[in-house]
């Protein structure tokens, strides 16, 4: 069976970009696709330990379409994606982890 993430364009897809926040033997990612035909921005996301491979039962339809509409929902997943710290020392320094921010200005420019 075809994998949406690491064979996008079996499904029309390029991936615009994704972060990976989990540590070792283990996932947590979000991916952005772009639909290679109508030009749409799509993200997904995926989480498991290391048996699973990731995204291995997603498929096209289960992508969610970014919007202006809904900008501010991806926003808000972005912000929210980043690893669990057990340091209690950084409660009230919640920051944008890097990688999350700079794929949320690719898609702010591409909706």
């Amino acid at each position: 069976m075809k994998n949406i993430y690491y064979n996008p364009e079996a499904f029309g897809l390029q991936i615009i970009g994704d972060v990976d926040v989990a540590g070792s033997y283990e996932f947590d990612i979000l991916v952005v696709f772009k639909d290679s035909r109508t030009n749409k921005i799509y993200y997904a996301t995926d989480s498991g330990c290391s048996c699973p491979t990731p995204f291995e039962d997603h498929r096209k339809e289960d992508l969610t379409e970014i919007t202006r509409e809904n900008l501010k929902q991806f926003e808000s997943l972005c912000f929210n994606h980043r690893p669990y710290s057990y340091n209690r020392s950084l409660k009230d320094q919640i920051l944008w982890h890097d990688d999350s921010l700079v794929l949320f200005k690719k898609v702010f420019d591409l909706v």
